[in-house]
């Protein structure tokens, strides 16, 4: 399943939103503002704003990891907007029979949500 929202994320809602009853592991991962970047700057909040084929490369995301994993089920929540350090900007859910195919596969979730062409993100500064 898949989500898009402008609210802030509320993490202890991701486990009931993920199929688990034939799994012995569900690993969750949440990707945060932080406030120092590489460039030794400080980041005062992050913006981000999907375009109308962000749903479709996120669906891309999901049937690749469940192609290349053993995996019961996953979660992808996505938020858009203003974003402060140290909010949620996404979390992603990973359920399998056992931990390996879970962890694997939810690292390899977020190396591909790192790659999305069609989220626009501004970084700003204090």
């Amino acid at each position: 399943m898949i989500e898009i929202t402008r609210k802030p994320i509320d993490p202890a809602s991701i486990l009931e939103k993920i199929n688990r009853s034939k799994s012995g592991s569900v690993v969750i991962h949440y990707g945060i503002v932080r406030e120092d970047t590489s460039d030794e700057k400080k980041t005062s909040h992050i913006e981000f704003e999907e375009s109308p084929e962000t749903i479709r490369e996120l669906e891309d995301v999901v049937s690749d990891i469940k192609g290349e994993w053993a995996i019961e089920d996953i979660f992808i929540i996505r938020r858009m907007g203003q974003i402060a350090v140290g909010e949620i900007i996404l979390a992603a859910a990973v359920s399998a029979k056992n931990r390996h195919d879970a962890f694997e596969a939810c690292a390899g979730t977020i190396d591909r949500l790192k790659k999305l062409k069609t989220i626009k993100k501004r970084e700003v500064f204090i």
